[in-house]
């Protein structure tokens, strides 16, 4: 009982030291409240940020989760789980500026994507959008989620699982009663780690 609050306060604090608090304290000691409340456009961008934030946490989390199970509860070939863990580091290792002139170069007017399309009379204004800004958070967040609950989902005790077996207890319902229950912390660790990176990226 005591480690699953712990599992869920551990995260919660993190949170409320990293992001609730500093917010408050830029509220605070913002020069004039009054005008700052008065400011629409101020509230508009907090709103903003915390939506786009969010549905680019939801997303991560839809490709990180199948991603850490592919990369520890399938019997894939091991050259394919070495190829999608080395592409997982890409973020990591190559400047934010190169990592900009590849997303420019491949979704730009005049990038590949749309040089592949203009041959079906198809042009499309994917960069400085909204669906510009997720793919860019998911992109970078995607490795750290998927390794995070890969971790933990490889750290499972396969007696817990055998014995699930034995119940009758198999595929999807297995992942629901047993597995899903004991890799959420590390889903909802990954999920507040990437709003927050997510929501600091506007910064």
């Amino acid at each position: 009982m005591r480690k699953g609050v712990l599992c869920w306060l551990v995260p919660a604090i993190f949170v409320g030291a990293f992001l609730l608090f500093p917010i408050y304290l830029l509220v605070l000691r913002f020069p004039d409240i009054d005008l700052f409340q008065a400011a629409s456009r101020h509230g508009n961008v907090i709103k903003f940020t915390f939506f786009q934030a969010t549905v680019s946490a939801i997303f991560t989390a839809l490709l990180g989760i199948p991603g850490a199970f592919l990369m520890n509860r399938t019997k894939l070939p091991k050259l394919f789980k070495s190829l999608l863990n080395a592409a997982s580091m890409v973020p990591f290792v190559l400047p934010g500026i190169t990592m900009a002139v590849g997303f420019l170069l491949t979704f730009g007017n005049s990038g590949v994507i749309n040089a592949v399309l203009s041959r079906f009379g198809i042009q499309l204004s994917i960069l400085y959008t909204f669906p510009a800004i997720i793919m860019g958070h998911v992109f970078y967040n995607f490795p750290l989620f998927m390794r995070i609950v890969g971790d933990s989902w490889s750290k499972i005790d396969g007696d817990i699982l055998e014995t699930a077996s034995i119940d009758g207890c198999d595929g999807w319902k297995k992942f629901v009663k047993v597995e899903l229950p004991l890799i959420f912390p590390s889903i909802l660790t990954s999920f507040l780690l990437s709003f927050v990176y997510c929501f600091t990226s506007f910064s």
